[in-house]
């Protein structure tokens, strides 16, 4: 059996095999011949913890590395294994799901917005190409869930306060009527920000429904909504940093700029099983809309997509299959305005008016090879084909830069996977591939209308190595894994002078990517869990003019611990973060440097109030008042690092009816 890392279980060390949503409910931790984590909250660090950001929903898991920039308007900058570096807003390259929801479009980009990471319980991540089962955008995937588990109070009122005018109000109400669950939860969190003009706020709301139609027919519901205001503050020079790391961009700060988003999305999941066979089929639907004040252009758009995606298993002869299809559309309704950098305003002189549309279709088929009692054969490909669309309803100076580019990609993996008892030994190949986003597309030196016609698909193959299980003896958990990726056409962010710090993007070749990586967790007394993760990794540029260099944006080495304790009531958990150079450019001229977070959170399990519980909790973050960048803007002319924040101080209360 397998490790939940980030569950502190004094009881049991061989855990129950659990399906990994991550994989589409095709393995799971006892079987999956390639790289998974899954960390689940416990109910302590759920009620006794109040995130602003999704780290902590990630927190020992290696290999994978989320940015916190520090402000609101840019959200996270997630990387797995060097994959997603790039992307100066947003998520690229990983496939991110909420509560079986996409969230990751059909051009391969996702935001994280929607998500309020109070309410997130448990994370699944494949730590690897995976676009056998995904498609688009998979150089990794993060499953995240919010659905109550069975120790959920049925309602709870959450309030907390904090530095920089940070507050936080959340409240959760659960039924289960019938043996059906119903959920609906809301939220509000704010901020003014460590540095000039990087205040923010969320307003959010989450509904899960969980009916059971029939003894083996389940419909599970999802709606989410995400209501945003957030600055940008943009990035800095060293040379700024070290003058005042609470500053904003002048250019940024001159134009206000920031963001104002609204998104709402729905999703249906049936399953049904009928004998050896078993349907699952989504279908989902949302909006997005976004005014985007920036220097070098006040960006808007309105936003449409939703899919279906359907599979059918079973097993034949010992033999289990899984076929499917997925079909998705992305409709956006682009236009951009000039801006007067001279004057710090904004005009009316439209330079872009587009719309944008993305259809994805695929197929795919994956089997399970039974080869002895304890080593299986995995086998599997997908076929994607990737419509961009582009309607120019400017045509400046005349010229019609409407278009189309159409992209395409067969994905196949295989793995074996040995199971030696108390741990699992595996090996894998797999592929990925990635096109340029709509934003990509379109961003393009010099204000033309039209997608870039030189931008191309990037392409991974991947190997690794590993093994994960446990040591019943020692109450110790482990995962460890080798690997190597081979990146093609590498797609990179650049930017040009006066530009106003918009992003431009381009293909420069290959690059490998080699690492090592290892999570360990031990139950060293019944009152005291210690959890530690490191990562290791080259990641270098192959082609002839960065030769050896690395890739910016990823750091060489990765150390995370944890020790959680609790006893009489009281709760306790000290997390330390190691962080390597790293550089910001693709001429590794300049370096972020390394730094080092200490972080404790201590809270009381439960004061009975008048029949309900009180749970109070304190965090100190970077208790050492370090000063480090929490992100970088990769090539951006020495406007490269974002502050991360100081010493940071917050209380609240969490009350369970």
């Amino acid at each position: 059996m397998l490790p939940v890392f980030g569950q502190a279980d004094t009881t049991v060390v061989e855990l129950p095999e659990v399906t990994v949503e991550a994989t589409r409910a095709l393995e799971t931790e006892g079987s999956a011949p390639f790289t998974v984590s899954v960390a689940e909250r416990t109910l302590e660090a759920q009620t006794l913890e109040a995130p602003v950001f999704l780290g902590e929903a990630l927190r020992g898991i290696p290999g994978v590395w989320l940015n916190d920039r520090g402000h609101f308007a840019l959200g996270e900058r997630l990387v797995v294994r060097g994959m997603g570096w790039r992307s100066p807003f947003g998520v690229r390259g990983v496939q991110t799901l909420l509560d079986g929801v996409p969230l990751t479009m059909p051009d391969g980009q996702a935001f994280l917005d929607i998500v309020d990471p109070v309410f997130v319980r448990r994370t699944e991540a494949v730590r690897g190409p995976s676009s056998l089962f995904w498609g688009n955008g998979s150089g990794g995937t993060l499953f995240l869930d919010s659905t109550p588990g069975p120790d959920a109070p049925t309602a709870q009122l959450r309030a907390g306060a904090g530095s920089h005018g940070l507050q936080q109000f959340a409240a959760e109400a659960v039924v289960r009527p019938n043996g059906n669950l119903w959920r609906v939860a809301v939220s509000d969190m704010r901020r003014d920000g460590f540095r000039d003009n990087s205040d923010g706020r969320f307003t959010r709301a989450l509904l899960t429904g969980r009916i059971g139609l029939a003894s083996s027919t389940q419909l599970n519901l999802v709606g989410a909504f995400v209501d945003q205001d957030a600055r940008n503050p943009g990035s800095l020079t060293a040379e700024q940093v070290a003058e005042d790391r609470t500053q904003a961009n002048a250019l940024f700060d001159g134009f206000d700029a920031g963001k104002q988003s609204t998104q709402g999305h729905l999703g249906a999941r049936l399953t049904h099983a009928e004998g050896e066979m078993q349907l699952d089929a989504t279908v989902y639907g949302g909006f997005r809309d976004l005014a985007n004040p920036l220097p070098f252009n006040l960006v808007e758009f309105d936003r449409l997509y939703g899919g279906v995606r359907t599979a059918l298993s079973g097993t034949l002869s010992g033999v289990e299959w899984n076929v499917g299809a997925d079909a998705n559309i992305q409709r956006d309704d682009r236009i951009n305005f000039d801006t007067n950098i001279p004057e710090r305003e904004f005009t009316d002189v439209v330079v872009l008016d587009q719309l944008e549309t993305v259809v994805s279709r695929s197929a795919f088929g994956y089997t399970r090879i039974p080869l002895t009692d304890r080593l299986r054969l995995t086998l599997g490909g997908r076929l994607d084909v990737v419509d961009f669309e582009l309607d120019d309803r400017l045509q400046a100076d005349g010229i019609d830069e409407s278009g189309e580019r159409t992209f395409s990609a067969f994905s196949p993996g295989a793995g074996l996977a040995y199971d030696a008892g108390p741990a699992l030994l595996f090996a894998n190949y797999s592929t990925a591939f990635e096109t340029p986003t709509t934003t990509e597309l379109v961003n393009r030196p010099g204000n033309p209308g039209g997608f870039n016609p030189e931008l191309n698909p990037q392409r991974t193959q991947g190997i690794e190595l590993g093994t994960r299980g446990a040591w019943a003896e020692a109450s110790l958990r482990f995962d460890l894994a080798v690997y190597q990726l081979w990146v093609d056409e590498r797609l990179v962010q650049f930017e040009i002078p006066d530009s106003g710090g918009r992003a431009f993007f381009q293909n420069v070749g290959e690059n490998t990517h080699r690492g090592v990586e290892l999570a360990v967790q031990w139950d060293a007394r019944p009152w005291l869990t210690l959890e530690t993760s490191y990562t290791a990794n080259r990641i270098v540029f192959e082609d002839d003019d960065l030769q050896g260099n690395r890739v910016p944006g990823v750091p060489d080495q990765r150390f995370s611990a944890t020790a959680t304790a609790q006893a009489h009531g009281v709760w306790l958990r000290l997390s330390y973060d190691a962080i390597d150079d790293y550089f910001a450019d693709n001429e590794n001229t300049a370096v972020s440097e390394g730094y080092a977070i200490l972080d404790t959170r201590l809270g009381h399990t439960g004061i009975d109030v008048a029949g309900s519980t009180l749970r109070p909790y304190v965090e100190v973050s970077n208790i050492f008042d370090s000063n480090y960048n929490g992100s970088v803007s990769i090539n951006a002319n020495d406007n490269y690092f974002e502050p991360g924040m100081g010493r940071a101080f917050k209380a609240g209360l969490t009350l369970a009816l």
